[in-house]
């Protein structure tokens, strides 16, 4: 009974132990995961009554429409669909989410307010499926059925804007077509809708008004493809099914609102597929404040157009790619390095255009900031090992690419290296093939177009504010990348601590891609980096000490399990410049945990001491250390360690005490002279030493007397 009670005891002091380690590495653990910044999810609010779509549109509920009435049929039959999703047949081969060692970066998020309208929409009303898609300061979402569903940021349904009299078309459902595109204002009080018939509308988002209602913007009988809006709310610009490319200038005379179209490119020119306009966003500094800039691409080009003051080509580019990819338009500003001509280097924010088609990209930049009019060169170009079917900038340094089989590809702009790979085939993503077919409008398209239209995304796949947005067929959904500490934090969560480590020093030495969060002076992004850095190895050396030891027994496996430990130890705490810390509690942590773990601390320290990577110790350290290979009788080792240690680390007199015995003469020289600045006294002992070895016939080790020979008279 007393041995029980006994071993019971000790068993329970193991364990209290044990939690209080584990208690103590997840502490640290947890200041990293809980430093991370509130997730996207967590910025909705929850709403106690949700707006409701059929609410509005007052739809009897009771009553479910059929697949034919929803338009479901054709969506789902051979041409005639309104708006193309994913599926099986279009995803031929995918692979899931690729990561390296920096983690996933890329997060993906859905946005369950918008997700909920569009069920009920889709299930429970005449408002069609959703088409296209818009951001800014609203979300704007186009259906089938030619309404717009506008919502605020918060997901709450602000209204939905119908060109029919009556706010649910009934009998004329189709007079219209479907919203092919749609595009909000940059301060968000006017949003345009262009249709697959080529009615144009524009909105008084506010007010919910129409304020006009254009259907003699451009011949009949073309459908709009893409419609957005100049810097100017009152300019707009769109391309129809003809291949031509107007602009819309939205006018006010006495009081009476009208409008005027010009067309500034034509298609008998070669057929404009998309275009994509020059925003400065408020850069009143911009040497192009002056214009108004257009990028159009056609079947075999790229044209950069000023259309404002006056229209003008300022470059062309062959565009070559593959027929059936549609090419993709996409400026940012980015910050781009220069050489004056004194060999001075300067910076500055230019505008780039990213040009693609099939799985060649091409950056043009503007480069007129010492000429009077825009000035436009190729920057470089880069092919990718897919065709790509959406192309967008996340931030000037980085780039998402979705090739065909729905695969987004985080891609840096510096090196053309892929980052990550994030399959997103479950989005159902919508498609505009119909559009570029112009099935509402009887077909009248070339056969370029109709052979470009198979992944046809331009409205459903949109980049606003380092966000990219997909519209799906379900739901609207967000890519962003996770800011830095989210990005530690959940490969923390995942276990993965070696590789957050790896990720923190990246960090640290502004080696790591994608980086969002991390602003400042450098001195102060190293300090957050390096803070995270020693929350996640604490806890990982106090849990890899105590609770991840190899079972068993075996030597060989322990070993090389405190190996890995000491080796993360050593590069992480010299790289982040905090030798404190590796001599203080993580070097108490190995020696307390058994003798094995302390030889192995030692001996790596032994090996960067040799390597001249370290100059310094605690001073318990080096007594250890000295004390360690003393027991070996591995004084040589010892003495060409000491030459390269300060000796103000050093127990000056076990180290001189040893030095004697041993007769380490080289490393007894260098205590006395670097650390007590004495130079007399070991040369005096050795003389003495000398002369004593020599009454006997000996030498002392390492010393050889000096023979002087007398100069020639």
């Amino acid at each position: 009974m007393a041995t029980l009670a006994s071993s019971t005891a000790a068993a329970a002091g193991d364990l209290s132990a044990l939690s209080q380690i584990t208690a103590k590495a997840v502490d640290q653990l947890s200041t990293v995961l809980e430093s991370t910044e509130v997730s996207f999810e967590d910025d909705i609010p929850v709403l106690e009554h949700e707006p409701r779509l059929e609410d509005i549109l007052n739809e009897d509920e009771s009553s479910v429409p059929t697949l034919d009435e929803l338009g479901i049929s054709e969506l789902v039959g051979e041409g005639g669909a309104i708006a193309t999703t994913s599926s099986q047949q279009r995803t031929a081969e995918y692979s899931p989410a690729s990561s390296g060692t920096e983690g996933a970066i890329l997060r993906h998020e859905v946005l369950k307010g918008i997700a909920n309208q569009l069920s009920q929409a889709t299930t429970h009303n005449e408002a069609g499926l959703p088409t296209a898609l818009a951001v800014g300061k609203y979300y704007a979402i186009g259906t089938s059925h030619g309404l717009a569903l506008v919502f605020d940021l918060k997901e709450q349904l602000k209204c939905v804007l119908s060109p029919y009299q009556k706010l649910s078309p009934e009998v004329d459902a189709g007079q219209y077509g479907a919203v092919s595109s749609l595009d909000l204002s940059s301060d968000g009080t006017r949003l345009v809708c262009g249709y697959a018939k080529g009615l144009i509308t524009h909105w008084d988002v506010a007010a919910n008004k129409c304020l006009r209602f254009i259907d003699n913007a451009h011949p009949p009988g073309f459908g709009v493809l893409n419609i957005k809006f100049m810097d100017d709310p009152t300019t707009i610009v769109f391309n129809n099914t003809g291949g031509n490319v107007f602009m819309l200038k939205m006018k006010r005379t006495l009081g009476v609102r009208n409008w005027t179209t010009e067309c500034f490119f034509s298609g008998c020119h070669g057929e404009a597929l998309t275009f994509e306009p020059l925003l400065l966003e408020n850069r009143e500094e911009s040497p192009l404040k002056e214009y108004s800039i257009v990028a159009v691409a056609t079947v075999t080009q790229i044209l950069i157009l000023s259309i404002s003051p006056k229209l003008e080509g300022l470059i062309s580019l062959p565009l070559r790619g593959k027929p059936k990819c549609l090419p993709q338009l996409a400026w940012h500003y980015v910050v781009i390095e220069h050489r004056s001509a004194g060999g001075k280097n300067y910076s500055s924010v230019d505008p780039v255009l990213a040009a693609v088609r099939g799985n060649k990209i091409s950056y043009v930049q503007s480069s007129n900031s010492q000429k009077k009019e825009p000035q436009f060169r190729l920057l470089k170009k880069t092919e990718v090992e897919y065709d790509i079917a959406a192309f967008r900038w996340i931030n000037p340094h980085t780039v998402v690419a979705m090739d065909t089989t729905e695969r987004i590809h985080l891609i840096s702009v510096k090196d053309d290296a892929e980052i990550e790979v994030l399959d997103l085939r479950h989005v159902e993503l919508v498609y505009s093939s119909s559009f570029f077919k112009s099935i509402e409008t009887g077909g009248n398209v070339s056969k370029a177009l109709m052979v470009a239209s198979e992944h046809a995304c331009y409205s459903s796949v949109v980049s606003y504010q380092d966000q990219l947005l997909l519209l799906g067929l379900k739901a609207v959904h967000v890519v962003t990348i996770k800011p830095w500490k989210e990005r530690l934090a959940c490969l923390v969560r995942d276990g993965r601590l070696m590789e957050a480590l790896q990720l923190g020093l990246d960090l640290y030495d502004g080696r790591a891609r994608a980086v969002i969060g991390l602003s400042g002076p450098p001195k102060k992004r190293r300090e957050a980096v390096a803070q995270q850095i020693v929350d996640i190895l604490q806890g990982y050396l106090d849990l890899g000490v105590m609770m991840q030891k190899p079972s068993g027994g075996n030597e060989k496996e322990l070993r090389q399990h405190y190996k890995t430990l000491v080796e993360w130890a050593f590069d992480c705490c010299l790289r982040i410049k905090k030798p404190d810390l590796l001599f203080g509690s993580i070097y108490d942590t190995f020696r307390g945990e058994d003798n094995l773990s302390k030889a192995v601390f030692l001996e790596h320290l032994c090996e960067h001491i040799k390597q001249g990577k370290l100059h310094h110790v605690r001073t318990v350290v080096a007594k250890d250390f000295f004390e360690h290979y003393s027991q070996q009788g591995a004084f040589s080792l010892l003495e060409s360690c000491i030459l390269q240690l300060n000796p103000a680390c050093l127990d000056i007199h076990q180290v001189v005490e040893m030095c004697w015995s041993q007769q380490l003469y080289d490393a007894m020289i260098h205590v006395y002279n670097k650390g007590l600045h004495d130079y007399t006294t070991p040369l005096l002992e050795l003389l003495l030493q000398l002369r004593a070895a020599l009454k006997k016939g000996k030498t002392l080790p390492g010393i050889f007397p000096l023979t002087f020979v007398p100069a020639d008279d």
